[in-house]
C-alpha cells in the first residue's frame, strides 16, 4: 500500500500507553519513545504538524522525551501549527476524537490518508467467540479496564463521514497474548463505542499488527531500559526508511520486509496483516482463526463475505474425485473455517485445481455476477494454476447450466389466515405451475395436513409450518409432472418473522433440500407492503395500486417479461396508470435512473419500499431502445414464467463478458445483494 494523497493531506494520529492502571506493575517502556518516533517521521514526509495529534501517557522514566519534543516543537513550529499533544488521554477523549472531530476533517478533504499508530498494551479476550483483540486506554484501571476493539474502530472508519480518508492505515505494536481475565479477577468491560453507519466502499484499509493471536510483543534486546523501543516499531520505521518530503514509501513492501527480518531471525513474534479493499492482498487478523495456509485465510475472509447458503453445495461439489466420508459432512455443518481447513489438507488430484481452487471455481459459477466480487476472481488468478483452473470451470458451469435446464419455475405464494385458537394462526398458500399455468391450492385451515401448518401465537411452529408447505408444494408441481420445480416464493408475512430457524429447515425433493432464500428468492408481497401502507394511503389509492398489480401479472402471463421504464418521479405523481395503458403488453415496471448505478438511489428505494411498486426491476448501466428491442426478441417466443427462466439462462451464459442488456438488469426476485428490503433479509441470508 502506498498511499496515492500526498502527505500534506494525510492527517495522523499517534497513541502511545505505557502508565496504563490495568497493569499498575508492568515494566513496559518505549510506547512514548516509539510514538515520538513515527511523529518526527511523518513531519520528515511533509504530513501538517497541526494535523498530528498525539496521545501520549509516559511514565517517569520516558516523560524526560515528551518535554524534549515539546521544547523541539514550540522552537520550530509555528504556535498556530503545533502538534496537539494529549499528556492524559482518556477513553472519552479518543472517542470525541473519532467520533466528532475526523469527521469534520474529513468533510474537508478528498482522497486523503488517514494513520493511525497505538503503541501500548494489549491481549486478546479469550471469553467470546471470536477472541477480538484488545488495546487498552490509558485511563484503563483494574476496576474498570476501559479498551478498543481495533475491528470496530475500523469499522465505523469505513463509512461515508469518513469518505475524506479514501486510504487508512494502522499500526498496531502491542501484545496479543489470551486472556481470561485482568488485574484482580476483573473481566474486561465492554469496548469503545464508535459510530457506524452506511459504509463507503471506496475506503481502502491496512491494518499491521505486531503480533499473531497468542503471542507478546517484543522489545529491542540490548538497550537500557530508558531507551526502550518495540522490536516492530523500530525495524518498521527502518524500513520504511526516509524518502524526500512530499512523497511516502510502499507500506506493503516495508511490512513484507518486516516479516522476512523476524522469520530470519526465528523470533517468537510474527507480525500479521490484514485488509478491506483493492487491489492490497487480504490476510484477516480478528483473533478469529489463522488457518495453516495464508491462502486458505485469504480465501476464507473472500468466502464469509459470500451468501452463506451456497457454501455448502459449492464446497460438496469441489470434494470430487474424493468418495464422500463423514468427516467431510461433519466440515460442513461446522461451517466455513471447518470446510477451508478440510480442503487445504486435501492432496491435489492428477489434473485437477487443488481442492481450495476446485471450491473457489464452484463458488464463482454460482454467483449471478462474479464480477460484483473482485476478491473472489483475484484470489483464483493468482493461485497460478491456469489451465486446469479454466478446464475445471467450464465443466462446473456446464453442470450447473444442465442443472437450471432440468429445472422448471414455478411461483408459490404463502399468506395465513386466522387459527381456531385464539391468537394462532395456519399458513396456506398457492402454487401457480405448469403451461398453461394451473393454480393449486395448498395447506389450509382444516383437513389432514393442516395441524403441521398451525403457528402458535408465541410465532413457535412456523418453521414447522413453512417447511410442510413448501414439501406440498414440491409433490404438487410433481403431480403436474414437473420433475425438478425451482420456486419463486412471495411470502405474504411480515419478513421479520423468516428468522433462522425457518433457515434451519431444507425443503425441496430428496438430494436437493434447500433452506428458504438460499436458491430460491423471497420476496415481500405487494398485497403485504400494501396494507403496510393502509394508514398513511387513501384506500382509492390502494385500489389502484392493486388493479396495476392485476393488469401487469395477467399481462406477464400472456407476453412475458415486457418493461415499461418510468422516473421514479413520475411513478410518486400518480403517471403509472397512463404509462401502462399506453404500453399494452408492458408488464414490469423499470425504474430509469438519471445517473446508472449498480445501488438504488434513494429515490428509487422510496419509490419501491414505500410506494409498494409491483413487479418492479431496474438497470444498472445505461439502458438504451435497442436494448429493449434485442430483450424483447429473445424472450419474444415466451410467456409467464418461462420468459423469466429464459432470463436467467442468458444472463448465466452472458456473466463473464455482460454484452447482453438482459445481465444488466435487476429484478426485485433474482438480485438480494441489491433488493431494497436486504435489512429485513439478513436473518434468511445468513
Amino acid at each position: 500500500m502506498k498511499p496515492a494523497g500526498p502527505p500534506d493531506q494525510a492527517c495522523a494520529v499517534i497513541v502511545g500507553v505505557e502508565r496504563c492502571g490495568v497493569f499498575p506493575d508492568d515494566p513496559l517502556l518505549g510506547p512514548v519513545r516509539d510514538a515520538l518516533a513515527w511523529a518526527d517521521w511523518l513531519l520528515a514526509r511533509g504530513v501538517r504538524p497541526e494535523r498530528i495529534v498525539l496521545f501520549l501517557s509516559a511514565k517517569p522514566a520516558s516523560q524526560p522525551l515528551v518535554d524534549a519534543w515539546q521544547q523541539r516543537m514550540t522552537a520550530t513550529v509555528p504556535p498556530d501549527r503545533q502538534p496537539r499533544l494529549l499528556l492524559q488521554p482518556t477513553e472519552a477523549a479518543f472517542q470525541t476524537l473519532v467520533n466528532t472531530e475526523l469527521p469534520q476533517l474529513a468533510a474537508t478533504l478528498h482522497d486523503a490518508t488517514l494513520l493511525l499508530v497505538w503503541s501500548g498494551h494489549g491481549v486478546i479476550d479469550q471469553r467470546d467467540n471470536e477472541r477480538s483483540r484488545r488495546l487498552f486506554h490509558a485511563d484503563a484501571t483494574d476496576l474498570e479496564p476501559r479498551n478498543l476493539e481495533p475491528l470496530s474502530l475500523m469499522k465505523a472508519l469505513r463509512t461515508r463521514p469518513y469518505a475524506g480518508f479514501a486510504q487508512q492505515l494502522l499500526v498496531v505494536d502491542a501484545c496479543a497474548n489470551y486472556v481470561m481475565t485482568t488485574a484482580r479477577d476483573r473481566r474486561l468491560s465492554r469496548p469503545s463505542d464508535f459510530n457506524a453507519v452506511t459504509a463507503e466502499p471506496r475506503i481502502q484499509q491496512r491494518v499491521l499488527l505486531a503480533t499473531a493471536p497468542g503471542q507478546v510483543a517484543q522489545s529491542q534486546a540490548g538497550l537500557p531500559a530508558r531507551e526502550s523501543v518495540a522490536l516492530f516499531s523500530s525495524r518498521l520505521l527502518q524500513a520504511l526508511g526516509d524518502p524526500p518530503a512530499g512523497s511516502w514509501p510502499d507500506f506493503h513492501q516495508a511490512f513484507r520486509t518486516v516479516q522476512q527480518a523476524f522469520a530470519a531471525a526465528d523470533e517468537q513474534q510474527t507480525p500479521v496483516d490484514w485488509s478491506y479493499g483493492q487491489p492490497d492482498d487480504a490476510l484477516p487478523d480478528s483473533g478469529l482463526q489463522l488457518l495453516p495456509e495464508v491462502r486458505a485465510t485469504q480465501l476464507l475472509r473472500i468466502v464469509q463475505a459470500l451468501p452463506a447458503q451456497m457454501l455448502v453445495p459449492a464446497f460438496h461439489a469441489a470434494l470430487p474425485p474424493a468418495q464422500p466420508t463423514p468427516a467431510h459432512q461433519a466440515a460442513a455443518d461446522q461451517g466455513a473455517v471447518a470446510m477451508a481447513w478440510l480442503l487445504g489438507q486435501m492432496p491435489r488430484a492428477a489434473g485437477l485445481p487443488d481442492a481450495l481452487l476446485r471450491w473457489a471455481l464452484q463458488l464463482r459459477c454460482r454467483l449471478p455476477v462474479p464480477t460484483d466480487h473482485p476478491e473472489l476472481l483475484l484470489w483464483i488468478k493468482r493461485q497460478g494454476q491456469q489451465d486446469a483452473a479454466q478446464a475445471y470451470l467450464a465443466q462446473a458451469q456446464a453442470a450447473q447450466q444442465a442443472a437450471a435446464a432440468g429445472a422448471t419455475l414455478c411461483f408459490v405464494l404463502v399468506a395465513q389466515a386466522p387459527g381456531a385458537a385464539a391468537g394462532t394462526t395456519v399458513l396456506h398458500g398457492w402454487l401457480f405451475a405448469g403451461q398453461p399455468v394451473q393454480v393449486l391450492a395448498l395447506g389450509g385451515t382444516s383437513g389432514e395436513g393442516a395441524e403441521p401448518l398451525a403457528v402458535q401465537a408465541d410465532g413457535s411452529g412456523r418453521a414447522e409450518a413453512l417447511k410442510a408447505l413448501l414439501d406440498e408444494a414440491t409433490t404438487a408441481a410433481q403431480s403436474l409432472g414437473i420433475e425438478l420445480p425451482d420456486f419463486i416464493i412471495e411470502v405474504a408475512l411480515p419478513l421479520e418473522r423468516i428468522d433462522d430457524d425457518v433457515e434451519a429447515h431444507g425443503f425441496g425433493p430428496r438430494g436437493r433440500e434447500r433452506a428458504i432464500g438460499s436458491r430460491y428468492p423471497v420476496v415481500r408481497r405487494l398485497a403485504d407492503r400494501l396494507a403496510a401502507l393502509g394508514h398513511r394511503r387513501r384506500g382509492t389509492e390502494i385500489v389502484q395500486w392493486q388493479k396495476a398489480a392485476m393488469k401487469l401479472g395477467e399481462r406477464f402471463s400472456a407476453h412475458g417479461l415486457r418493461i415499461v421504464w418510468m422516473e421514479p418521479q413520475g411513478i410518486r405523481d400518480g403517471l403509472l396508470a397512463s404509462r401502462l395503458d399506453a404500453v399494452p403488453q408492458g408488464c414490469c415496471v423499470g425504474l430509469s435512473l438519471a445517473v446508472p448505478g449498480r445501488t438504488l438511489d434513494d429515490a428509487s428505494k422510496y419509490t419501491l419500499y414505500d410506494d409498494g411498486l409491483p413487479f418492479a426491476c431496474w438497470s444498472d448501466a445505461a439502458w438504451s431502445e435497442a436494448d429493449t428491442a434485442c430483450l424483447e426478441a429473445d424472450l419474444g417466443a415466451c410467456s409467464g414464467p418461462q420468459a423469466l427462466l429464459k432470463l436467467f439462462a442468458l444472463r448465466q451464459a452472458d456473466a463473464a463478458q455482460r454484452k447482453h442488456p438482459g445481465s444488466r438488469l435487476r429484478l426485485l426476485w433474482d438480485d438480494p445483494a441489491r433488493n431494497p428490503y436486504a435489512p429485513q433479509l439478513k436473518a434468511a441470508e445468513r
